[in-house]
């Protein structure tokens, strides 16, 4: 089990040097923090992960650090502050913000 939390304290780092080091380059003077959701979503999969039982504990760290590979290497890109998914139009093409131009 020491692996999984090992994995997770990881993962909270990881999000946490990434929405700092993009408030740094984007040059703003305020501290750009992680949204809230970035850590309740490594909360979410990590408390599961962390429900197997003690026989799969193995299986469970594998995955933890899977998952710290793929936010290190940016696989795993969560939202931007006050950004919008896109959305997907019928007809027409689609903007940056989803909505679509006809």
């Amino acid at each position: 089990m020491t692996g999984l939390v090992t994995a997770w304290l990881a993962e909270v780092v990881l999000i946490s040097y990434r929405a700092t080091r993009k408030g740094a380059n984007e040059g703003t003077s305020t501290l750009a923090l992680p949204l809230p959701s970035q850590f309740v979503g490594s909360f979410a999969i990590y408390g599961v992960l962390g429900l197997l039982p003690d026989s799969a504990s193995t299986f469970a760290s594998l995955v933890g650090w899977g998952l710290v590979a793929a936010t290190f290497l940016n696989l795993y890109q969560p939202l931007k502050q006050g950004q919008t998914t896109p959305t997907v139009a019928k007809s027409g093409t689609q903007t940056a913000a989803g909505n679509t131009a006809a």
